[in-house]
């Protein structure tokens, strides 16, 4: 078994904060252009160009979903333990538990501090963060065979 415990650091979640955001701001920003499409093609049909406002109103929405969480919402973000126990890994916080089977993994980012694992889709989850210096149980030896050939190593 192997066990991170504990609150990540401040430097750990800004980097994930960080993250997060361009993957929100990316996320809506597609579908803010796709439903743009339709709506250009609503005005273009119907020669009434209000539905434009539509428009902005999307990409509006779009910029305000890459806006940080409140900290009260940080529970639901960051975990307060990962466990790797024979081939499943969880991830636990007083708000979320999130199992996966290790071969859902994708790939594990290393920004020296901690770990991201990223997992092939559906499964997709951003909450899956080990803080190297919150290993309680296991080593990183242990950790990274268990990933070897996974692991993409990255400067923050």
């Amino acid at each position: 078994m192997i066990k991170y415990q504990g609150e990540i650091n401040q430097n750990n979640k800004k980097v994930i904060l960080k993250r997060q955001a361009l993957l929100s701001l990316a996320i809506s920003l597609t579908i803010a252009t796709l439903l743009g499409i339709v709506v250009i093609i609503l005005c273009l049909l119907s020669k009434n160009y209000i539905f434009l406002i539509l428009l902005l109103l999307f990409y509006l929405i779009a910029v305000l979903a890459a806006l940080p969480p409140s900290k009260n919402k940080y529970d639901l973000i960051f975990p307060n333990a990962v466990v790797i126990l024979d081939d499943t890994i969880t991830s636990y916080s007083d708000k979320f538990e999130y199992s996966r089977h290790l071969t859902q993994v994708k790939k594990v980012i290393d920004y020296k501090e901690f770990y991201q694992i990223h997992f092939v889709f559906p499964y997709k989850n951003l909450t899956f963060i080990c803080q190297k210096n919150l290993l309680v149980n296991g080593t990183i030896a242990d950790f990274e065979k268990i990933f070897e050939g996974k692991i993409v190593r990255k400067s923050i």
